[in-house]
């Protein structure tokens, strides 16, 4: 078990951003945890345990390299024409 005083802020942003990159980290079998940053909710932090902070930014890089990459071929080099 990991105390929440050795885990670090990952990434903050709306609940829609952080989800989808706790999702990813949960895959790789990244623990997280969320909590919200006002009264409202509105914006979120996603916290990981800091001696998996390297492991997760270089698996969030990954995806987001292979997210990019998969849309630039979907959209194919059509932009100059």
């Amino acid at each position: 078990m990991t105390i929440v005083a050795h885990w670090v802020v990952l990434l903050r942003g709306l609940l829609s951003e952080i989800s989808f990159a706790q999702s990813v980290l949960n895959a790789h079998q990244i623990p997280t945890f969320v909590r919200g940053t006002d009264l409202h909710g509105i914006t979120m932090e996603l916290l990981v345990p800091s001696d998996q902070v390297k492991k997760a930014r270089e698996v969030l890089s990954s995806t987001l390299a292979t997210a990019t990459e998969e849309t630039d071929r979907d959209q194919g080099s059509d932009w100059d024409e």
